[in-house]
């Protein structure tokens, strides 16, 4: 904190300490933004997570596609084949 005669009085957050030419505005700042920056990455994380699945799961769903139309060639191929 700074009080009247622009003296600082220590004050620590998390290791930080309050720098003696900064003012508790621009630290309470700081902090804030800094919070902000964690809540956004998370939700980038999510976002990103989410994304990772809908690419595995429609990655797999076009794999077993493939399958069945080699499996359909195959059977054209060799008339015994049922399918």
């Amino acid at each position: 904190m700074v009080d009247e005669t622009k003296a600082v009085i220590a004050l620590t957050d998390n290791g930080r300490a309050l720098k003696k030419s900064g003012s508790l505005l621009e630290y309470n700042t700081q902090i804030l933004n800094e919070k902000i920056a964690k809540l956004e990455l998370k939700s980038r994380e999510k976002q990103t997570h989410k994304l990772t699945i809908w690419v595995a799961v429609s990655t797999i769903v076009m794999a077993i596609l493939a399958l069945i139309q080699i499996a359909q060639i195959i059977c054209k191929l060799f008339p015994r084949c049922s399918l």
